[in-house]
This record gives C-alpha cells, structure tokens and sequence, in this order.
C-alpha cells in the first residue's frame, strides 16, 4: 500500500506477491518487495503505480537490494543462510554466499567494495567482500539484528538496537 503522508490513508494498493514483508528502497531509487510466502521478490515501478517484475527465489527473502553502480540484485535468503545475487535484467541467479544461520539486513559500503549483513539467528553482522562473497570480518551484536544502514559519513555500521565494533553504544538505526 501506498501511504499519502498528508492525509495518513492509503492512496492506493500495489500487486505483489504473497505476504510481501518490507519494501526496500536501494542506492537508486529502486524498490523491492520481498514476498515470504511465495518465495519471490517484487521490484516496484519507479512511479510507484505499479509493480514493474516479480521472479521467484529459492527460500523466504530478507532484504533485497540493487548493488551500487551495477546490474546486480542481492537478496538475503533466511532459510538457507545465503545472500544470492541475481541479474536485474534477466533475474537469473549469477552466484550464493554462506551468510550465517538466518541473514536478513543488507548494506553496501561504495567506499571498500563490502557488503555487510546482519544474520538474525547468530546475533552478528558479517562483513562479505562483494566482489567474492568472502567472509572479511564479523562482529557481535545484540539479540536478532534485522537491518543494517552504511553511515558514509562517519563509517558506522549499526545494526538494530546494536552496538558498534568499537564499542560504543550508538543505540539502533
């Protein structure tokens, strides 16, 4: 649904899949729904009027993204405990990482080329590089960490109601 914000009522309902979960808005301007129930990612028309393609995934889809500056779709598949990269164009599915028990949150660093995750079963961000999906560093957090948000300005990667590798407590994004 679409949310008018000066009126606070629906201004109109978008197709997608079954029990889309979140919309996610990527470094573009691209939007995605993932659908848990039927296993599927909806990618939204930039007008939001309608939906623009929705292609299926091997499991439940956390968080999907465009990859910056590429042709590059990442999702975080929960129940196989993978981040699966598919061609925007075509949606085939190009290549898997191992990402924890449960990844859900997605953020990518345009500064070193890392994508990091949150992996809500292992209470944890891990830090992949993006160009091989190698695990690079991963860091403790709080109990299930959903999502994550690329500060570029100050570095930070926060994830929900977490704590910051150096331990500071900069409460949650």
């Amino acid at each position: 649904s679409v949310v008018d914000l000066a009126t606070h009522k629906v201004s109109r309902t978008i197709a997608v899949g079954k029990t889309p979960v979140a919309a996610w808005r990527s470094w573009n301007g691209t939007m995605f729904v993932s659908n848990e129930a039927d296993n599927s990612v909806t990618k939204l028309s930039p007008d939001l009027k309608t939906s623009d393609s929705t292609w299926s995934v091997s499991g439940t889809p956390g968080m999907v993204l465009a990859a910056p500056a590429s042709d590059e779709v990442w999702v975080a598949i929960e129940s196989l405990g993978v981040i699966a990269v598919f061609d925007a164009a075509t949606h085939a599915a190009t290549r898997t990482f191992t990402a924890g028990t449960k990844p859900h949150g997605l953020a990518f660093d345009g500064l070193e080329d890392r994508v990091f995750v949150t992996d809500e079963a292992g209470n944890q961000v891990l830090v992949l590089s993006r160009r091989t999906g190698k695990l690079l560093d991963q860091f403790n957090t709080g109990t299930g960490p959903n999502g994550v948000l690329w500060l570029a300005h100050g570095g930070d990667v926060l994830p929900d109601g977490g704590v910051d590798k150096d331990g500071g407590t900069d409460g949650g994004v």
